[in-house]
């Protein structure tokens, strides 16, 4: 559980983003892959996974590359506590589904800041 910040006010984070590039191809995604992905696709952000494995992440991962999902929200704490890095506008991340294949890149096109 992520405690609230002083004053019982939690600070949330909202990010707009689109897909630029759907890949077609057969890239399995690892470490080793996403050092070269990286210079080639100029990634900056860490490879983006939507739900825990299975019929969720798949059902999400569709909505992302389809451009339906264009939105997420979350707690900054919950970031900070997880040691993930915080989105910020033109974060460049790999999109990678259900197989741990690539299957897009996804660009955060805006990133708000706010007290809930």
């Amino acid at each position: 559980m992520v405690a609230a910040a002083p004053g019982g006010l939690s600070r949330g984070i909202t990010v707009d983003r689109r897909v630029c590039l759907v890949h077609t191809g057969a890239v399995t995604y690892d470490e080793a892959a996403y050092a070269d992905l990286n210079s080639t696709l100029r990634l900056d952000g860490p490879p983006c996974r939507f739900g825990g494995r299975g019929e969720l992440r798949r059902e999400l991962t569709d909505l992302v590359v389809a451009g339906t999902k264009t939105a997420t929200a979350g707690l900054l704490a919950e970031y900070e506590a997880d040691g993930d890095e915080v989105p910020r506008a033109g974060m460049r991340s790999a999109v990678i589904d259900d197989a741990e294949m690539l299957v897009g890149v996804l660009v955060d096109e805006r990133v708000e800041h706010l007290r809930l």
